[in-house]
């Protein structure tokens, strides 16, 4: 029973965190469409992704403390983070339940996090966004009018490299 048990555990892992799919281009779904999202933050204060409209591009990092590539992804994005420091603004959205917020903070204040992490216990939200309505790492690259113009799910480490050629193409324009 319980090799059962730890198989169907195993199966579960895999199966939520997806190996990398990087999209460059937009589905008709999204297109033309501005991206909005409101949430509360670890911190407390209710952030608008819509606030950074008409600024700067917004790079936002769907995750959970229980997915590992989430965990390398985002520490990946800390890392590259101040290269960009003014130019895009990086945002996580851990998918976590209430039950494991504790977990959240603990590792932000543990990688020393220093973008903006917002939290959807009740995944009543980002249900809506994400494939699946719980795959990830899944990620979003909005421009500076709020638009989708890239989506990758799943991380493979060398990801933050594409990202970073995405983001400079992105601040060209």
């Amino acid at each position: 029973m319980t090799k059962v048990i730890f198989s169907i555990l195993i199966m579960v892992i895999i199966t939520s965190c997806t190996p990398s799919v990087v999209s460059n281009s937009v589905s008709n779904e999204n297109h033309g469409k501005i991206f909005s999202l409101t949430l509360d933050s670890i911190e407390g204060d209710t952030i608008s992704v819509s606030s950074f409209k008409g600024n700067i591009p917004v790079f936002i990092s769907f995750w959970a403390t229980w997915c590992d590539p989430c965990k390398i992804e985002l520490i990946k994005l800390n890392e590259i983070k101040e290269k960009y420091q003014g130019k895009i603004q990086f945002i996580g959205v851990a998918i976590d339940t209430e039950e494991s917020l504790g977990k959240v903070r603990e590792f932000v204040a543990e990688n020393s996090i220093t973008f903006p992490i917002l939290i959807d216990p009740s995944n009543n939200t980002v249900s809506q966004i994400l494939p699946g309505g719980d795959t990830v790492p899944y990620g979003l690259l909005l421009d500076k009018n709020g638009n989708v113009v890239h989506k990758q799910s799943g991380y493979e480490p060398g990801d933050e490299k594409k990202l970073e050629s995405l983001f400079e193409k992105l601040l060209e324009n």
